[in-house]
């Protein structure tokens, strides 16, 4: 199985750096094993071939949430996820780590990391935060930090992007009195991010944890069945609206009615960024469940996979007799990618739901 390395994640932060010396024993076995690796590794003909394509090719690697582009001559190092080494052995370079974001500001998060690394290396130069667009067109912040240890060199980017919830380093190393032959920098402004980059709901059918089924059609029609799984129950048609990021804040702002505010979902997003919990979670959830311990699982979430869906009844089917209705279903909440499943807030009602999609 391979190995990847995770840098100080957020919620070890909030735990004042609890598994500190487990991160720094695994980068120090990772730094001497990866030098290692790039001085036993011999040219395959599959090497030499690679060696032979233009400067400006490229291969694309996909590590959980994050895909990234390299050099196409660069060798893959199959025992580390997402690490590489130059051509000419003399640099590696690697994803060191993904981590939530949770509801640090970036600056604070940045900070601590930093403070993480000058325990155990010596801190050569770090650069502040700047803002930067990555290949697909994501708001980030980026930092450099620039560290020596065991007569080795650091280069570390660490990439910082709100809207998906989520930490990204990446780090070239090499000797101590060396420079890495490429700056890691052309490797982080490559990054496309896997999370909330499409529409998960229209166009699909659902089945609601009340029991129910609805079916969002492609042409903006919806079907909204009284029974799952049963075609000849009463059913309710109109039309949906599904906006999803920063469209979903700024159409609930914009319905008057509901009162809503900006600073309200934002605070809300903010509260729910350490982990999230289906049913809704409540600020203190996340930091009641890491003092408890308990079983329940905690997911991801993220400005991104935020959701508003809003359902326009015009008509409802009983019993073959077809009556004419006027009503409006607000539901928002989130996409939790880990089990594709939607956790959504009936505003009318007040109650949640789970949607699964039917395949």
């Amino acid at each position: 199985m391979k190995k990847m390395l995770s840098i100080i994640v957020a919620s070890l932060i909030t735990l004042n750096f609890t598994g500190c010396n487990i991160f720094k024993d695994a980068v120090k076995e990772f730094s001497d094993e990866i030098s290692k690796k790039a001085e036993e590794l011999e040219d395959s003909s599959e090497n030499k071939s690679n060696n032979k394509t233009s400067a400006n090719s490229k291969q694309t690697c996909t590590v959980g949430n994050v895909s990234f582009e390299v050099p196409s001559d660069w060798v893959e190092m199959s025992e580390y996820e997402g690490s590489f080494t130059s051509s000419d052995k003399k640099s590696a370079y690697q994803i060191q780590g993904e981590s939530e974001l949770g509801n640090f500001e970036p600056e604070e998060f940045y900070s601590n990391l930093c403070d993480t690394y000058s325990s155990t290396y010596n801190i050569v130069n770090k650069e502040k935060l700047s803002s930067i667009k990555t290949a697909d067109d994501t708001s980030c912040f980026v930092g450099r930090i620039k560290m020596t240890g065991k007569n080795i060199l650091f280069n570390i980017d660490v990439l910082i992007a709100p809207d998906k919830n989520t930490v990204i380093t990446f780090a070239s190393q090499c000797a101590e009195e060396n420079e890495p032959d490429t700056d890691i920098r052309e490797v982080t402004k490559t990054v496309s991010f896997n999370i909330g980059i499409e529409d998960m709901a229209s166009g699909r059918k659902f089945t609601i944890s009340q029991g129910t089924e609805i079916h969002l059609n492609d042409d903006g029609t919806f079907k909204y069945f009284e029974t799952s799984g049963d075609p000849e129950s009463s059913y309710f048609e109109g039309n949906y609206e599904v906006y999803y990021g920063q469209a979903a804040f700024d159409k609930l702002v914009s319905m008057k009615e509901y009162g809503l505010t900006e600073d309200e979902l934002e605070h809300t997003l903010s509260a729910n960024m350490n982990g999230y919990k289906i049913g809704g979670s409540r600020p203190m959830d996340y930091i009641e469940d890491s003092q408890n311990s308990s079983d329940e699982k905690f997911y991801r979430i993220c400005r991104d996979t935020f959701y508003v869906i809003i359902m326009n009844t015009k008509t409802l089917t009983k019993d073959g007799n077809i009556s004419y209705v006027d009503g409006t279903a607000l539901y928002m909440g989130y996409y939790i990618p880990e089990i594709e499943q939607f956790d959504l807030l009936s505003v009318n009602t007040y109650t949640y739901t789970q949607w699964s999609e039917i395949k």
